[in-house]
């Protein structure tokens, strides 16, 4: 290029040709290195054109020599010529420089969008092949029960043996696609919270006493650290208890037997923080950041192993969000356990005494109202006082009740 430079600015400014004694020439001279590289390559071309041209002047050469001027003039007219062509070229050096950076920038994000689009795609993939296991693993059970079922009208035992088997089959189908619809409902931001003051320290003890079971089974230390206060925090009940029941239960199905499990509290500047422990097999480093992910899973044999989805742990951190709170997962590493931190936004504490007379304690009504509730899969759950008449007991809709009027209220969108 310096080579270029030189011969063209050597024809510019000599008595070479006179078609070439035009001095604007020397812009196309500049318009290539400011297109074609950068500002650093358009000072070094005005550096050579400078020198080139002082030479032939001063020599009696080119369109400035030929004009008669004093040398002082030639010299400033030189200075001038350059100065005017320089400072266009740098400027349009220096912004093809910055179109050229953003486009390298651009190309390297749309790299890595792919890439992870890519990723994205092949956990969707395998998501869909676990999802098809896990349907198909309850189903087979029923179809072979449905199948034998007009063979065993004389044997109503095996018939009760095998309509509980498929009573259990069907509710982890049904488990399945509660799962799958909270995901939907939760990324369109269809999911409404039924916000009320919550006790957070009560609701940890049951989320601790609903696994207890499971942990008892597989031989495993469950321990829970909570204050001897009440911990008010405005949330949804359902919501929140389904958040720690998800922790407490992968830590319990992925930590192994006679593993420990620890579930702790502490209040700080407004904010409840609880942590869920474990000394299981760990997470790897490059999974934390990726672990709430929809579709990621750490170990696919273990998923295979226990079942699930793996969306668990995108539910609890869309619902934990969506409370104004955070979740986070730290491991020290292979073999050395995990833990699982939520922050709340922590409304007051109230002293164990004052429950009794607590805002978030059930109101008490004129008339004495009952409420049943039946989730997205009906199954209804009656209030307390109402009990299943032996004669309908396959019916879960049916009890036996007073006479009292009824108010059916649909939320489905």
């Amino acid at each position: 290029m310096l080579a270029s430079t030189a011969l063209l600015s050597h024809i510019v400014f000599s008595d070479v040709h006179p078609v070439f004694g035009f001095t604007f020439a020397v812009i196309p001279i500049l318009l290539w290195p400011a297109l074609r590289f950068c500002a650093k390559s358009v000072s070094l071309a005005i550096v050579v054109i400078a020198l080139v041209a002082i030479w032939n002047t001063l020599h009696g050469r080119g369109p400035i020599a030929q004009a008669g001027l004093p040398v002082a003039q030639q010299v400033f007219a030189l200075q001038f010529l350059l100065s005017v062509a320089a400072v266009p070229f740098l400027v349009l050096a220096a912004g093809m420089h910055e179109l050229q950076a953003a486009a390298d920038d651009l190309e390297t994000r749309i790299a890595e969008r792919t890439r992870q689009l890519a990723e994205a795609d092949q956990r969707k993939d395998h998501f869909l092949a676990v999802l098809a296991h896990e349907l198909r693993n309850p189903l087979a059970p029923i179809s072979n029960a449905l199948a034998v079922w007009p063979a065993l009208q004389d044997n109503p035992a095996e018939q009760e043996r095998l309509r509980g088997m498929m009573q259990s089959q069907l509710g982890h189908v049904l488990a399945l696609v509660d799962e799958l619809l909270d995901v939907n409902r939760i990324s369109r931001g269809k999911v409404e919270l039924r916000r009320q003051p919550i006790d957070l320290v009560q609701l940890l003890r049951d989320a601790v006493d609903c696994i207890r079971p499971m942990a008892n089974k597989a031989n495993q230390s469950l321990d829970a650290d909570l204050p001897d206060k009440r911990w008010i925090v405005e949330g949804d009940p359902v919501r929140l208890k389904q958040v720690f029941d998800n922790l407490l239960h992968n830590a319990s199905k992925y930590a192994g037997d006679n593993a420990r499990i620890r579930l702790t509290a502490a209040a700080s500047n407004g904010l409840a923080t609880v942590h869920v422990q474990d000394n299981g097999p760990g997470i790897p480093a490059e999974y934390l950041q990726r672990i709430f992910e929809p579709f990621t899973q750490v170990d696919q044999s273990l998923e295979r192993a226990h079942g699930g989805l793996g969306i668990g742990l995108t539910l609890v951190r869309s619902l934990i969000e969506s409370h104004g709170g955070t979740v986070s997962a730290t491991s020290d590493g292979p073999n050395l356990g995990s833990d699982f931190a939520v922050t709340l936004p922590l409304t007051r504490v109230e002293p164990l005494a004052a429950s009794s007379s607590s805002s978030t304690s059930k109101p008490q009504h004129a008339h004495d109202t009952e409420v049943a509730h039946a989730d997205d899969t009906l199954r209804i759950d009656p209030p307390a006082g109402l009990h299943p008449a032996p004669a309908v007991a396959s019916e879960p809709s049916v009890w036996e009740v007073p006479p009292r009027r009824v108010l059916v209220v649909d939320d489905v969108r």
